[in-house]
């Protein structure tokens, strides 16, 4: 599937133009563009959740510093940042040239509670450690950090919601476009709903091709990553 960067405005206009619309000159001029600019952030969170798209993952640098075992993952310098949906795939010491283990934080709070396990020496773990007051994910390591070390995240990042026409997304344009025309053709309640398991029927289909694309592109696996994927049901 040829990788379009269609706009927020343009893909809203797509559906307008299947639903014998008017389309529409911005992204918030009306209670209706706002409606199905909802939609399509409905929409594209439903695809983003749907597989671990390449182009949503991000590598994040952080620097540690002695005696500090919680951080945030995000690069204020570099533009980067994480949010509430941001699963972290793998962590690696690139000081020291090793990948961190995975553990859980209730491991790594009983281990930094005794005296030995609270020394200070080149982290081995690390596990989910909750959010910021930024909403940046957090993570702990084990052991304590001895000194600086760059380590480099490695995370899918779902974008934000969008705000205006003139952003784009980075999933795959389709899926996006057709599950947000299902919505908008559910939300008038015509045909008794058939129309929209229709619109549904085609977006499952465009996003299983668009997955299947993109798996024959990478050699996917490998270092404990999640390769499976689903199609998010909406219930129709």
């Amino acid at each position: 599937m040829a990788a379009t960067n269609f706009t927020v405005l343009q893909l809203m206009n797509k559906v307008m133009n299947r639903l014998r619309e008017a389309e529409f000159s911005t992204a918030t001029e009306s209670d209706y563009s706002k409606l199905i600019l909802g939609f399509l952030n409905d929409s594209k969170r439903v695809v983003e959740d749907s597989h671990n798209w390449d182009a949503l993952r991000d590598t994040i640098s952080i620097t540690t510093a002695a005696g500090t075992s919680t951080y945030s993952v995000k690069n204020a310098g570099a533009s980067q940042y994480t949010n509430d949906r941001t699963r972290i795939l793998r962590v690696y010491d690139q000081t020291n040239e090793t990948y961190l283990m995975k553990t859980s934080w209730n491991n790594i709070d009983s281990w930094q509670k005794y005296a030995s396990g609270a020394t200070q020496a080149n982290p081995g773990f690390w596990a989910p450690a909750g959010f910021d007051s930024n909403k940046d994910i957090q993570i702990i390591l084990h052991q304590i950090p001895a000194g600086t070390y760059t380590l480099d995240v490695d995370v899918y990042n779902p974008e934000e919601d969008k705000t205006s026409g003139s952003q784009t997304i980075l999933v795959p344009w389709e899926p996006v476009m057709l599950h947000t025309l299902a919505l908008a053709i559910e939300e008038r309640g015509e045909d008794a709903g058939a129309q929209s398991n229709i619109i549904f029927q085609r977006y499952e289909k465009s996003i299983a091709e668009a997955i299947a694309y993109e798996q024959t592109q990478q050699n996917r696996g490998g270092n404990n990553e999640v390769t499976d994927w689903h199609v998010e049901s909406c219930g129709w």
